[in-house]
């Protein structure tokens, strides 16, 4: 594999809330002046504003130390590896000329280049810090703008290819694990709240992707006529409610149907320690009953984000770009229990 083994490394790390809250991104879009929005460009002009941004990065010292990644050079399954990762859009795993993405040596922050946007900063945090996860994002932009000229009208704020975007180009996002809210049926109307606020709710890797393993991804859809501090209050208030709302839900259960849950809990523990064939969606949904155990005397010994992380590894392209053979779905599936086994017997 090409890619370092500190990749979903920061996913084990405790932050605020973990026990709800896997995950908080910050996203920056922006733009050079004078050249066409990558959409529109040209394969001469998309290796044009590529050659600026990486002499960019190469000067800066804070930057210098990201390794790049020509996107068309590398293979489709370390693409997907990377947006199973969190690393790149769905939009990047395509490939294409002079698209680039420049990662952390920690792999926990991207710079996408020639996405749909000229730069897409992008970096994580475990548990709910959006606002540290932002700061730190902040300065990575700050010491890309003293290098580069950047698209700006003083009027509407950064100019981005999508209206949407325009503005303070800044999406936050969390990632929170509601089992409990489903369990309960109570998860639409919770999560219907926040869009009244401005905040959409989509699956653990964006747009047009399903809600597996209990995972809800709450972002910010707008940013234009919003300041970064109004995002972020937004984002704050809003996903603490459906925070407290799932932990008052996982305590109903406890009281109401105590035994249920641990059955449920034990019999997820029990397959992820014994099977020996496992598909995703299936790891997925027994990954989610098990984090909800996690606390409890029912024989679960990880931690949220050490389960969080498996979130991710079980992923089909992680599978893949962890072995040095090629594996059909049915390998996968069998390479998949094995990892679970092993990791759920050894902890």
């Amino acid at each position: 594999m090409i890619f370092p083994d500190t990749t979903d490394q920061w996913l084990t790390e405790i932050g605020p809330s973990s026990e709800v809250v896997v995950s908080s991104r910050a996203r920056l879009a922006r733009n050079l002046p004078d050249l066409p929005f990558a959409p529109r460009a040209n394969e001469e002009q998309r290796n044009q504003v590529a050659a600026l941004i990486g002499e960019a990065i190469g000067r800066n010292p804070d930057l210098a130390p990201f390794q790049c990644y020509e996107l068309s050079s590398i293979q489709s399954q370390e693409r997907i590896f990377l947006r199973e990762s969190h690393l790149i859009s769905n939009e990047m795993e395509k490939g294409g000329v002079g698209r680039l993405v420049f990662l952390s040596r920690q792999m926990d922050t991207s710079i996408m280049v020639n996405e749909e946007d000229h730069l897409r900063l992008s970096t994580l945090c475990s548990g709910f810090r959006a606002e540290e996860a932002f700061k730190r994002l902040l300065r990575i932009e700050q010491a890309l703008e003293n290098e580069l000229n950047l698209a700006y009208s003083r009027e509407f704020g950064y100019l981005t290819a999508c209206p949407t975007n325009t503005g303070t180009g800044l999406r936050l996002s969390v990632m929170l694990h509601l089992p409990a809210l489903v369990m309960t049926e109570q998860v639409e109307k919770a999560l219907q709240q926040v869009g009244h606020y401005g905040l959409v709710v989509r699956g653990a890797y964006g747009e047009h992707t399903d809600h597996h393993g209990e995972l809800f991804q709450v972002s910010n859809e707008f940013t234009l006529g919003k300041t970064e501090d109004d995002i972020l209050e937004i984002i704050n208030r809003e996903v603490r409610k459906v925070i407290d709302l799932e932990v008052m839900a996982r305590q109903q259960l406890l009281r109401e149907a105590r035994e249920k849950l641990e059955d449920a809990v034990c019999r997820a523990v029990g397959l992820l320690s014994m099977a020996r064939s496992i598909n995703s969606m299936e790891a997925l949904s027994l990954l989610s009953r098990t984090r909800l155990g996690v606390g409890q005397k029912w024989g679960v010994r990880m931690s949220h984000p050490e389960l969080s992380r498996l979130f991710v590894e079980i992923q089909p392209a992680h599978l893949q770009c962890r072995t040095a053979i090629g594996l059909s779905a049915n390998d996968r599936d069998l390479a998949r229990a094995a990892l679970l086994r092993r990791t759920f017997n050894n902890n």
